[in-house]
């Protein structure tokens, strides 16, 4: 059996943003994220990162040219309010 990786092809961003694939930003944008919320069910890709602030570039998967840009509050938990996290 063989099997292909297929790797999602590298982006460039101007700094001070950088390529980002972890999942850890998309696990926790599920925790912080309430019903609530407008991303709420959202199927999204982590596609960069903020070397300065905790902001995160999402990409929605139906559609690839719709990104969003969220502020993460790292609270590990649902958020109370629905406009956190902030896009």
């Amino acid at each position: 059996m063989r099997v292909i990786l297929m790797l999602r092809p590298q982006k460039k961003f101007l700094e001070p943003w950088i390529p980002e694939t972890s999942k850890t930003f998309l696990e926790e944008l599920h925790k912080e994220i309430s019903e609530n919320h407008i991303r709420y069910g959202a199927d999204l890709d982590v596609i960069a990162r903020r070397e300065d602030k905790g902001k995160v570039l999402y990409q929605y998967k139906a559609n690839p040219d719709k990104c969003v840009q969220v502020h993460l509050t790292w609270r590990m938990d649902k958020e109370k309010d629905s406009k956190w996290p902030k896009k």
